[in-house]
């Protein structure tokens, strides 16, 4: 099996591949190199891979970008540099005949086949390393495509950038799915290098930050009616430890969220009392400068008699939280 002479470095584009480069050594780096970098190299990445082919005499690149990059630091211990400039080397050397790139295919599969017909029968490639632009909405079925003309099995993903999508395959280029084929006698051991692994029941994500999920709805709804008074929610909320409640109606069907900060504002700041969870659009902006003293119009349905005697109360609906699909209450955790 053929080893990797590999490198991951830091900052401004000069400064990476500098590092790069030294940490590489002075020796020929192979016929075939690697080469993943973050989205904020984007745009300089036609002058990486055009330092890095000057510096180590590899012509063959294969790669593209994303918003982290996975290596190795001078010590051997694994790195993950996310959301700033960095870069991750790999060096190889394969024979010629032992692997062929994938230029970029934006549909069918059939002309690479077909151009490649005489390597892929000698070849017979066992893996396949490509990367996807997610633009292209036909990339999972050139994907597809690509493993059943070529009968390989296929690993990598999707270009992820905030600036530019280019991608490595010999050249630069994107719009389609690019990479390289191995063939059968190129020993290859394969890894998930990042990926999550569930370690509970399925949950939704109700409020993130970037990558920090902040808060996750509970497994089991908790609801209440939408006749419930604020008060109910109140309670129920400390009594079952969540945030948000759905709100059902009559058939039990959701039609809304009423959450802690929108309870807390009607029992604190507005100091509405008997108020129901069911809330009309734009509350409570809607109240105007004097809150509780016109309702008319801004709660739905109003019944000026009902709301007079004890007990009354007005009618609401959470539309600040209201989501569509199954939505669930959710606790807070920091991630």
């Amino acid at each position: 099996m053929a080893g990797f002479r590999t490198a991951l470095a830091t900052g401004p584009w000069q400064v990476a591949v500098e590092s790069c480069l030294a940490t590489l050594g002075p020796e020929p780096g192979g016929r075939l190199g690697f080469l993943y970098a973050t989205d904020h190299l984007a745009g300089a990445l036609p002058a990486i891979l055009e330092a890095l082919t000057k510096g180590t005499g590899t012509a063959d690149w294969v790669g593209t970008v994303g918003l982290g990059v996975a290596g190795q630091d001078a010590g051997g211990a694994p790195v993950e540099p996310f959301d700033q400039p960095a870069l991750a080397v790999m060096l190889t050397d394969l024979p010629a005949d032992s692997y062929r790139l994938i230029d970029r295919i934006e549909g069918s599969a059939a002309p690479f086949a077909a151009a490649s017909g005489a390597w892929l029968a000698a070849a017979q490639p066992t893996l396949g390393l490509v990367h996807g632009d997610p633009r292209n909405p036909r990339s999972p079925a050139i994907v597809a495509d690509i493993a059943t003309a070529t009968g390989a099995y296929l690993v990598g993903g999707l270009t992820a950038s905030r600036a530019g999508l280019p991608q490595l395959a010999g050249k630069l280029t994107e719009g389609g799915v690019s990479g390289v084929l191995f063939a059968q006698g190129v020993g290859v051991a394969t890894g998930l290098s990042q990926g999550c692994t569930p370690i509970g029941p399925s949950r939704l994500v109700t409020d993130a930050e970037q990558t920090i999920v902040e808060e996750v709805m509970t497994s089991t709804v908790v609801s209440l009616p939408e006749n419930s008074n604020i008060e109910d929610a109140s309670d129920l909320m400390e009594a079952k430890h969540v945030r948000r409640l759905v709100v059902t109606d009559d058939n039990e069907v959701p039609v809304g969220i009423v959450s802690m900060d929108k309870v807390a504002l009607l029992l604190g700041v507005y100091a509405i009392d008997n108020a129901r969870v069911r809330e009309p659009p734009g509350f409570p902006e809607a109240f105007g400068p004097s809150p509780g003293t016109d309702p008319s119009g801004h709660l739905e349905p109003f019944d000026e008699a009902e709301a007079a005697a004890p007990g009354g109360g007005r009618n609401a609906r959470d539309q600040g939280d209201r989501q569509s699909g199954d939505p669930q209450s959710g606790d807070r955790q920091s991630g």
